[in-house]
């Protein structure tokens, strides 16, 4: 037969008082990021603006730079300048040319931002003065044509670059020769051109990081 349980008269009156356990030493604890990864690391830069030198170009002592905005993953603007100014008049050698282009680039299925192959159009202009000894050659000109290439990421903010651009060029082209220690004009004619007109091998600092803020973006 199951028990009947007591009446309420049958407990004690004072019955054992069980203290519980009280935690007031307890502190936040902030949680630890993964080793090896920390919230800057922990998401894909996407730089905004690219700095950019060819190393032909620096080779050669031919100073240049380039710079580059990336308006969204498929679409870039540039603006270049090169520029060198060596020579010296009363010896009769010259070696100046400066030029100035603008091209536009369209990014082909890229890995990540500035990171694929590319293609682009570019139209600038110049001017030069050669000279080595005997006739020279000073003028000005413009150019446009069409650019391919290939920029890989080594780090988090420098990059590669190589690409080839070919088109087509005019310049109108004085000579002269010198002459008792000056430079005699003699003619004029006009250059047309159609062929390649850049060869790059760049390197490439990338900065003004937009995700900067934003730890949760995913990496690569």
């Amino acid at each position: 037969p199951e028990p009947t349980p007591e009446p309420l008269d049958s407990i004690p009156a004072e019955a054992p008082v069980v203290e519980l356990p009280t935690y007031n030493n307890i502190e936040a604890v902030e949680p630890v990021e993964p080793r090896g990864q920390s919230p800057r690391a922990a998401h894909t830069p996407r730089h905004l603006l690219a700095l950019k030198s060819n190393l032909l170009f620096d080779l050669a002592l031919f100073p240049n730079l380039e710079l580059e905005w990336l308006i969204d993953d498929r679409w870039s603007v540039a603006v270049e300048g090169n520029i060198m100014w060596w020579g010296h008049y009363a010896h009769n050698h010259s070696r100046r040319l400066a030029v100035i282009d603008a091209e536009g680039r369209r990014w082909i299925n890229p890995k990540a931002p500035w990171h694929g192959m590319f293609a682009g159009v570019f139209a600038g202009g110049g001017l030069y003065d050669f000279q080595n000894g005997g006739k020279g050659h000073y003028g000005e000109g413009g150019m446009a044509g069409a650019s391919f290439g290939y920029m890989w990421p080594v780090s988090r903010n420098i990059s590669f670059e190589a690409s080839l651009g070919v088109g087509y060029l005019y310049a109108r082209d004085r000579q002269y020769v010198p002459l008792d220690g000056h430079h005699v004009y003699l003619l004029t004619k006009g250059i047309n051109y159609f062929g390649p007109l850049k060869l790059k091998l760049s390197v490439v600092w990338r900065f003004l990081d937009r995700n900067r803020h934003n730890p949760h973006t995913p990496a690569i």
